[in-house]
């Protein structure tokens, strides 16, 4: 963890922090821009919270690809094979990730809860509650797969880090402090985050590893032919190192056609999502709230409200755990002799459309950091118009293979019109504000649901990768026989 994930991440941080504090006068306080939470007053700039949100979606995506290992292991024992003590563990770690990730995009224990009263140090012993919690659910699989001590030294740079950075919000009397001790929590809490990804990513390997290549199980070949025999051996010499393997896996997942596909798109993506964001918008808006507080980015200038980028933080998160599903579905194709390298090129230029997608929309870069360089909002847009064309042309043949090009273009549809309409309130903003008010929720709501679409194809995406990966690697092992039911040869003894 020490060679792979922290220390790339302190000289990464360690650059971009030097050459920030260089290229303003201001110093220690700019930095506490880039390691502190957003602020969008008069006081803050466009690159606050840009760490946290990097560490944030990191995070998230580790998360899917335990996720995606997770349901690999249930897939694989639904259809009688052996597969390692991935379950409810693993899960309590994810969800308690997602928690955490939540709570860092939300302020919630040191901005939130001092907000409505409650005292700091509550919000911080309530965090620090949530990552013992974690540890223990999660000391089991961390052990299984030989992370222990890594899982506790991340979990434990995270709770220094909260500690350290409430310390120096008492001593500077604020709920945003941006002095030494304040940054030097900031870098330690990020130190924390890339120890736990790592942590994420390699329990993932191990239950997908142990999925595919079961410990002393034999290899495909000896599996389908039986093992093979040393130069010179007689027949009745050879000794396996295990018994053979069973009837190959086959499709883990069912196989349908595009607009198979396309109707599950709807019926399990979106539809049910419109439906739930009808009932918290709906839910909202009882309580007093105007919706678009929800809907739209988050804003944290002076008597905003904290609810504030709630859709923009759920729905970009939900994608970028479905990017880390594919991402996990794609690491263990990579490692199959015989993959489809143009399934594997595909999924990794989907990935990257949609997390760029989803980085652009929490960080809010052609709304605020182009303009801040001057550069036009229209060209932000036309540079993802033209990129996203691009990696859709690159990787649509492969897609439609798969039978997902159609629920993908359903997505990146929303998005399309999610874009027309903002542009359309614009154009509506001085002579029908009315309007204008309803065509910036109405597009709101398209791109989060375009969004939902997007969640599905990735899934669905892995689902298919997976499926080519294992189809042919044995579930099971019955003593004395091979797939074919022929006897083992390894019982035939020589005269």
């Amino acid at each position: 963890m020490v060679r792979f994930a922290l220390l790339p991440t302190a000289v990464g941080l360690a650059v971009v922090l030097t050459g920030w504090a260089v290229s303003h006068r201001s110093g220690g306080h700019v930095v506490a821009f880039l390691l502190g939470d957003r602020d969008t007053g008069d006081q803050g700039s466009e690159w606050t919270g840009f760490f946290k949100f990097l560490g944030s979606e990191a995070l998230l995506a580790a998360t899917g690809m335990l996720l995606f290992a997770v349901g690999l292991a249930h897939a694989w024992r639904r259809r009688g094979g052996t597969a390692p003590s991935a379950g409810r563990a693993d899960l309590a770690i994810a969800v308690g990730v997602v928690v955490l990730v939540l709570d860092d995009l939300f302020v919630l224990h040191h901005t939130v809860l001092p907000g409505v009263g409650i005292p700091a140090s509550v919000g911080t012993a309530c965090y620090l509650v949530v990552l013992g919690l974690l540890g223990v659910l999660g000391r089991g699989p961390a052990r299984d797969a030989g992370l222990g001590l890594a899982f506790w030294t991340a979990l434990t740079c995270l709770a220094v880090a909260a500690v350290v950075v409430a310390v120096a919000a008492h001593l500077e009397g604020t709920h945003e402090p941006a002095g030494l001790l304040a940054n030097t929590g900031g870098v330690v809490k990020f130190l924390g985050v890339a120890g736990l990804c790592w942590v994420l990513v390699a329990r993932a390997r191990s239950v997908t590893g142990r999925v595919v290549r079961p410990a002393g199980a034999a290899t495909v070949e000896e599996a389908v032919t039986g093992p093979v025999l040393g130069a010179g051996a007689a027949l009745g010499d050879a000794t396996p190192p295990t018994e053979p393997l069973a009837r190959p896996a086959g499709d883990l997942w069912t196989v349908r056609g595009e607009l198979g596909e396309l109707w599950r798109t709807v019926s399990r993506a979106v539809v049910p999502a419109g439906i739930g964001f009808a009932v918290v918008l709906t839910a909202f808006a009882a309580s007093g709230h105007a919706i678009e507080i929800a809907l739209q980015d988050q804003d944290t200038s002076p008597g905003s409200s904290a609810w504030s980028g709630l859709f923009t933080f759920v729905c970009c998160g939900a994608l970028v755990v479905a990017a880390g599903v594919l991402l996990g579905a794609l690491d263990l194709a990579r490692t199959r002799p015989g993959a489809d390298r143009r399934a594997l090129r595909a999924g990794l230029g989907v990935v990257v459309l949609v997390l760029l997608v989803a980085f652009d929309d929490v960080f809010m870069i052609h709304d605020s950091i182009l303009p801040s360089f001057r550069i036009p909002e229209i060209v932000g847009n036309g540079f993802y118009v033209v990129v996203g064309a691009a990696i859709l042309l690159w990787v649509a043949l492969p897609v439609h293979r798969l039978g997902l090009l159609l629920p993908m273009l359903l997505g990146l549809a929303g998005l399309a019109v999610s874009v027309a309409g903002d542009k359309l309130e614009d154009v509506f903003e001085v002579t029908d504000p009315s309007l204008s008010h309803l065509l910036g929720n109405a597009e709101d709501v398209t791109k989060y649901l375009g969004y939902a679409a997007l969640c599905y194809v990735l899934v669905a995406f892995a689902r298919s990768v997976t499926n080519r990966t294992v189809r042919d690697v044995p579930l099971a092992r019955v003593p004395g026989t091979h797939p074919t039911g022929a006897p083992d040869r390894s019982m035939i003894t020589s005269s």
